[in-house]
């Protein structure tokens, strides 16, 4: 008989589903959908720490959505590759020697052992270390060391893949195989992001760490500006103040806030700090709108985009209050080759890693205070936290309908 040893590559299996399903309180929607007493209200508190909950969320929203796991380069070249774990699942994500990229289960289909160590690199065969089993860059089983065996079907033996889309130079994975293509998804997003050229941005610097907190902390965090008033009242506040930041646009899945200069930062240094941007008219280099936007992509995508460069944050999902994560910083072509722009990029990495500090200081203090059985409700600034409301709506949307 033919010999099997796995199941077809096409097939993405589920944990099994134990966790407790989601139950809310008519006063809870009541908070999300209409608010009370003039006030809007967010997630109940224990969306932010329930392992039962979270597990559940794990596989009826966040294996359902697309979930970004880094840049175009970072797997640029036929060969290169970078490793992740998603949901205790090792992934690698390679890029062919057609230019596709695959996100591969990065397991040997002969005995489970890891095939591709974690990091980064180049390699144009992935062999597993434990029997030498080899694979082409697209998961389809190359050879079988020392002698063949009879009956082998190489085709079912190739190593399982997820989906993964690169939208404007950006990685998404999703573990649905019958979700909406991203781009699909994006189209009017992308109508807004497209002149920045994202897609050429070359990525600058990164910062690792483990982060002790909720994801949803990470994201919201990044999608409202009140926070400048407090956790970086000395570095931001004076140049970026929550009252120059407002709602912008919203789709489905996403939604955009908009930082507008004070008259007193309308300064080319302070603007365009790498010179005028080549695809500004004369006219968008006078606006003092739009000199920078947060976006968002539901659930788990939030970044800082100006002319000359996009901040972004990666989550490697592993339980309710602990992921491992990354705040990255990648430039655009045209900024790196002005004359000084080495220096420039430094000093944008360093300022990165500074605030990233000063917000997982927020997002420890947020998930330490989360559990207290006090917590009954949380009020959203009307004017300094709006966008919020579409994110947590978008979040009531996916537990209330998820089947």
């Amino acid at each position: 008989m033919p010999t099997s040893l796995a199941q077809p590559a096409s097939v993405i299996p589920r944990a099994p589903d134990g966790a407790t399903r989601p139950e809310f309180t008519d006063e809870e929607i009541k908070l999300i959908r209409e608010g009370a007493d003039g006030l809007m209200g967010t997630m109940p508190a224990r969306f932010y720490y329930d392992e039962a909950l979270y597990q559940w969320e794990v596989e009826h929203i966040l294996k359902r959505r697309w979930l970004y796991v880094g840049a175009w380069d970072w797997a640029e070249k036929p060969g290169d590759y970078f490793t992740l774990t998603m949901f205790g699942e090792p992934l690698v994500i390679t890029r062919d020697e057609k230019g596709q990229l695959h996100a591969l289960v990065n397991v040997c289909r002969h005995r489970w052992s890891q095939v591709v160590p974690d990091g980064r690199g180049n390699k144009h065969v992935l062999v597993c270390p434990y029997h030498r089993w080899s694979y082409n860059l697209d998961g389809s089983l190359r050879g079988v060391s020392v002698e063949d065996i009879p009956g082998l079907q190489r085709s079912r033996c190739a190593l399982p893949q997820v989906r993964v889309e690169e939208w404007n130079g950006l990685v998404f994975i999703n573990f649905d195989p019958d979700a909406t293509p991203l781009a699909e998804e994006l189209r009017d997003l992308d109508e807004i992001i497209r002149p920045y050229g994202l897609a050429t941005f070359r990525s600058a610097g990164i910062t690792t760490y483990e982060s002790d907190w909720n994801y949803k902390f990470s994201f919201e965090t990044g999608y409202e500006a009140y926070h400048h008033a407090g956790i970086h009242a000395e570095r931001i506040l004076e140049s970026m103040p929550p009252a120059s930041h407002a709602p912008m646009a919203f789709g489905k899945t996403w939604g955009i806030y908009a930082y507008t200069a004070p008259p007193e930062m309308m300064i080319p240094e302070f603007i365009h700090p790498y010179g005028p941007p080549p695809w500004m008219s004369d006219e968008q280099l006078a606006s003092p709108e739009r000199a920078a936007i947060f976006v968002g992509i539901y659930p788990n995508f939030i970044s800082f985009l100006q002319p000359h460069q996009i901040s972004t944050i990666t989550t490697q999902h592993v339980s309710a209050a602990r992921n491992i994560s990354s705040t990255t910083i990648a430039m655009a072509d045209w900024a790196l080759r002005r004359p000084g722009a080495a220096e420039q990029v430094a000093g944008d990495i360093q300022f990165m890693k500074d605030v990233q500090d000063e917000d997982t200081f927020a997002c420890r203090a947020l998930q330490h205070g989360v559990r207290s059985s006090f917590n009954d409700r949380a009020i959203l600034h009307p004017r300094f936290e709006g966008q919020m409301t579409h994110y947590f709506n978008w979040f009531l949307d996916q537990f209330l309908g998820a089947a």
